[in-house]
């Protein structure tokens, strides 16, 4: 039994003139809908405009990259530069034909070209053929620009569906050495679009992904959330290169803080990029626009950046780039805290004399302090540093017993010791030469040499002494 047109159906199913007679008995029934479609009527109809047909080939693409596969299964293939196998360049090639149609307002042609370089690669793939992986980093590399492209098309409902369902079958069935995370982002690309995410994506996105407490692995699954971040970025992508800068700050101001920051710097609305920093969550994020600030002249601006930042993330790089700024403006306060987070994040001798020439009376309470921090783990090279620093010869002798195995620490106190404890030098000197001498490896003898050396100049000193 047919099913019964609706009404739209079947007002469109009417000749013309019937048509007319329709409009004409609802206009003498209502006569409101006579200034409705006046209204109507008025507004010039917009002509519409033809969607842009792809000149990509699939047939040729298809061709192409089998092709190129082909040359994966030679024993002796060639190898391009940096000891990368040429078919994998080549395909990265392809990947670059398909950003450039993209980029040339062509998102379907880039779609059929990452499209078909996926299938293809995928189709049969050998992960142990692949050993190295770079089969593996092709696909991967698939992933955001197909996305893009995904975003940037217009697609219809019936090929985003049989596209989403081809793309959920390769996923389902990737190599183990395959990283999902990468091509996953093309799922969510495909399923919500520019849509918003729904708090329970997990559920609505991949059903079959809940947590199941018997898999061992699946506390090495990757959290929803760097999909959804994936996504995120795909969009600001596109955006970006749309020149859709208000859409693009809209979305970056919660998306991602750094880009809305960097947009805002790139637009000349410094003082709006400044006030948006404070959303910033990354020390790299921080001394990033720092940097940026201090170039353009804003450097109040930016040490009160990079002091903030510093407050809440105790990161290396960002403490040492902000240090000489407190040191240079007098602010010992800020540059003892900055240096001191240097110093607990990698001890190193350079810290540690800043922190002495600037500590003043509280030296004596912070030095038991740094020296502890440079005792822990079992690199004792800062700590012996430190024992030449402040002379204290017998302490740093002391550390070789506890790394015995650090050749290059006995280098260090046998050569800065000579003039003070040449007796031990000698020692130490004459029992690596006999033991590098008694391994009757000549590539060995240069180093005996050089150990034989020191217990010359020891020898010497301690003559110097003894008159």
């Amino acid at each position: 039994m047919a099913t019964p047109k609706n009404l739209l159906e079947r007002i469109a199913d009417l000749e013309k003139p019937a048509l007319l007679v329709l409009i004409a008995k609802l206009l003498q029934q209502n006569p409101n809908l006579h200034k409705t479609l006046e209204l109507a009527l008025a507004q010039p109809a917009s002509p519409a405009k033809a969607k842009p047909q792809t000149q990509v080939s699939e047939a040729m693409y298809r061709k192409l990259v089998k092709s190129i596969l082909r040359q994966q299964g030679h024993e002796h293939h060639p190898y391009g530069d940096y000891g990368k196998p040429e078919y994998v360049s080549e395909l990265e090639n392809v990947i670059k034909t398909a950003v450039e149609s993209q980029e040339s307002n062509d998102p379907e042609g880039a779609i059929i070209i990452l499209r078909v370089l996926l299938e293809e690669t995928t189709d049969d793939y050998d992960s142990e053929m692949d050993y190295n992986g770079d089969l593996a980093c092709v696909l991967q590399d698939i992933g955001m620009p197909l996305a893009e492209a995904i975003l940037s098309a217009d697609l219809d409902a019936q090929f985003r569906y049989s596209l989403q369902a081809a793309i959920q079958e390769i996923y389902e069935n990737l190599g183990e050495n395959i990283e999902e995370s990468e091509l996953a982002v093309v799922l969510m690309a495909l399923v919500y679009g520019w849509d918003e995410i729904p708090e329970n994506q997990e559920e609505e996105y991949d059903e079959e992904d809940e947590y199941n407490e018997d898999e061992e692995d699946s506390e090495d699954e990757e959290p929803d959330w760097m999909d959804e971040q994936a996504l995120q970025t795909a969009r600001l992508n596109v955006l970006e290169r749309q020149n859709r800068t208000d859409d693009f700050l809209q979305l970056a101001e919660h998306a991602d803080p750094r880009r809305h920051t960097l947009k805002l710097l790139q637009l000349g609305r410094t003082d709006e990029a400044i006030s948006a920093s404070q959303y910033l969550g990354y020390a790299s994020e921080i001394i990033e626009l720092a940097k940026y600030l201090y170039e353009i002249g804003r450097m109040g601006e930016a040490i009160a950046l990079a002091e903030r930042g510093l407050s809440t993330i105790k990161d290396y790089a960002l403490a040492v780039w902000l240090a000489p700024f407190g040191e240079a403006q007098g602010n010992t306060e800020m540059a003892i805290r900055a240096y001191r987070i240097a110093f607990d994040a990698h001890p190193a001798i350079a810290h540690y004399r800043k922190l002495k020439q600037l500590a003043g009376p509280a030296w004596e309470t912070l030095r038991p302090e740094l020296v502890e921090k440079a005792g822990e783990g079992y690199d004792r090279d800062t700590l012996a540093d430190i024992c030449l620093e402040e002379q204290e010869w017998d302490a740093a002798i002391a550390l070789t017993g506890q790394n015995t195995w650090s050749t290059s620490l006995l280098e260090k106190l046998a050569d800065k010791l000579i003039s003070h404890r040449p007796d031990w030098v000698i020692l130490v000197s004459l029992k690596q030469s006999n033991a590098l001498i008694a391994e009757t490896v000549s590539k060995r003898y240069p180093y005996a040499a050089q150990w034989l050396a020191r217990a010359k100049k020891a020898y010497e000193a301690k003559g110097q002494i003894a008159e």
